[in-house]
């Protein structure tokens, strides 16, 4: 059984690409922390291992989030 990163790794290319983009958009929300754990969750899920150092890394609950627009 080959996983959906093996099998279409555009498509996952396209989706991490999305999550990175809506992670973005989110920081500066209220839920931003829960939000964000929940997409490198799923990052995770879709990366192959050789890949894994490229995941965005977790965020800190002490760091400061500040909007850029």
């Amino acid at each position: 059984m080959s996983s959906v990163a093996e099998s279409d790794p555009l498509l996952v290319e396209a989706f991490l690409e999305k999550l990175t983009e809506r992670r973005q958009i989110i920081q500066d929300s209220e839920d931003h922390l829960d939000e964000i754990n929940i997409i490198n969750q799923i990052r995770t899920l879709l990366t192959p291992t050789s890949t894994e150092d490229k995941l965005v890394p977790e965020m800190e609950t002490n760091q400061n989030i500040v909007p850029i627009s």
